[in-house]
């Protein structure tokens, strides 16, 4: 079945758009299944179309056929797509929500994953965005941070913290199953926003993109682990197979011995 997964942040500039786009990717790489970036009137300074380095996006509106998605998607070379919607058009519910209806089951038949990125004011067709979502992603910039109510009630939610200026949480890179630690690695997104690139592509070794690609295979249902086994003499070699892993960027979900 195809997932639709929602990302929203109470905050402006939280860093929603680039999680959106470098997940986007990690889903075609890790479950392979394609996918599609609505920015659903998103508030962020930078657009996921510019952050890509994309040219000027060709904006659907309710007044346009949702049928005819595929015409004003645009396509990045790492093979995410990105659809950008006129955010006008949610100030009347009703052209509003037969529309998204429609282009919901559109992209749905079209593409593996949808990811809406929606705007922090949420608009008075955010209700039926809830209902239409499969996995909901929170974006906090705080490890003190509160879930929307209505998004609590959701019971598939996972927790995004963009740990900006914190000091790590005992090197983890999440604490529990519905929350995922982003570490701040300016150096690595300054160098994603110049290029174009997506940082999972670019850096793909670093923290940041390694946290993102468990979030994707969680989503996917895919989980990588190593069992250990020999004791302490034979487990000496292994440091040169886990070397050889950590070279070809392959990592584990879980490990034990």
């Amino acid at each position: 079945m195809n997932t639709v997964l929602t990302i929203y942040s109470a905050e402006r500039q939280s860093g929603k758009t680039l999680l959106g786009i470098n997940l986007g990717v990690s889903l075609l790489t890790e479950p392979q299944k394609s996918v599609v970036l609505v920015d659903v009137g998103s508030d962020e300074t930078i657009s996921a179309a510019t952050t890509l380095k994309l040219p000027s996006p060709r904006l659907m509106s309710a007044a346009q056929d949702a049928s005819d998605v595929g015409a004003h998607a645009q396509s990045h070379s790492s093979q995410l797509d990105i659809v950008t919607l006129d955010a006008a058009m949610f100030r009347d519910k009703a052209a509003a929500q037969p529309f998204l209806t429609a282009l919901l089951t559109t992209l749905r038949d079209m593409y593996g994953y949808v990811i809406l990125d929606i705007s922090s004011h949420l608009s008075p067709v955010t209700d039926d965005i809830i209902d239409a979502t499969d996995i909901f992603l929170v974006v906090v910039s705080s490890l003190d941070y509160d879930v929307p109510i209505s998004i609590i009630g959701h019971h598939h939610y996972r927790v995004i913290v963009n740990m900006k200026g914190q000091p790590p949480k005992d090197g983890k890179s999440h604490v529990h199953a519905k929350e995922y630690l982003l570490p701040e690695d300016t150096l690595t997104i300054d160098a994603s926003r110049q290029s174009g690139v997506p940082f999972v592509i670019q850096s793909s070794s670093r923290q940041i993109s390694q946290t993102i690609g468990r979030l994707a295979r969680e989503i996917g249902k895919k989980r990588f682990g190593m069992a250990f086994t020999g004791g302490a003499a034979l487990a000496l070699a292994q440091v040169g197979i886990m070397e050889v892993f950590e070279r070809n960027r392959i990592t584990f979900d879980m490990m034990t011995g």
